[in-house]
C-alpha cells in the first residue's frame, strides 16, 4: 500500500492539488472533508465525539486500504482537534503493513492564503468562498 499524506494550512490547495493529481494518476483520493462533514452533521466541529469519530473513520479506512494494498491519497489540516499522534498512527500502520507513505505539506505566503481562503471552490465543502487563488503554493515532500 502507499499512502501520500498531504497537509497544511487552509486555503494551501489540499484538495485542488491531490484532486489533479488522483486525475492524473488515477490514485484514489480521500479528502478529509468526507469524513469531517459527515461526523459534524451529528456532532459539533472539535466536540470530543467529533473528534474522536472522525479519527476513528480516517483510521478504519487506512486499514482497509492497507488490508486491500490501495494506493491513497488523504489530505488533512492538523487543526487542534486532530490528535498531534494522528500522522504517526497512519505511518506505523501503513509502514507495519510493508507500505509505503510520501508526506506533502503544502504552504502558500500570506497573501496567497487571503486570496485563496475565498474561493468559489472552497465553498463546497462548508468553506467561505468569494474569489480564485492568485497566490503560490509551495510544495515539500518527504518519503517516511
Amino acid at each position: 500500500m502507499k499512502l501520500v499524506f498531504v497537509s497544511g494550512p487552509p486555503a494551501a490547495g489540499k484538495y485542488t492539488v491531490p484532486k489533479r493529481a488522483a486525475e492524473i494518476t488515477g490514485l484514489a483520493l480521500f479528502h478529509n472533508h468526507l469524513v469531517a462533514d459527515t461526523v459534524a452533521s451529528v456532532f459539533p466541529f472539535r466536540s470530543p465525539s467529533f473528534a474522536r469519530l472522525r479519527d476513528q473513520f480516517w483510521m478504519d479506512v487506512f486499514k482497509a486500504a492497507v488490508a486491500e494494498d490501495r494506493l491513497l491519497v488523504f489530505t488533512v489540516q492538523p487543526e487542534g482537534a486532530v490528535s498531534p499522534a494522528f500522522a504517526q498512527h497512519a505511518v506505523d500502520l501503513v509502514r507495519g503493513a510493508g507500505g509505503e507513505v510520501l508526506m506533502v505539506h503544502l504552504k502558500l505566503s500570506a497573501d496567497g492564503q487571503a486570496a485563496r481562503i475565498s474561493n468559489e471552490d472552497r465553498a463546497r465543502f462548508g468553506q467561505a468562498a468569494r474569489r480564485g487563488f492568485t497566490g503560490e503554493v509551495a510544495v515539500g515532500v518527504r518519503s517516511v
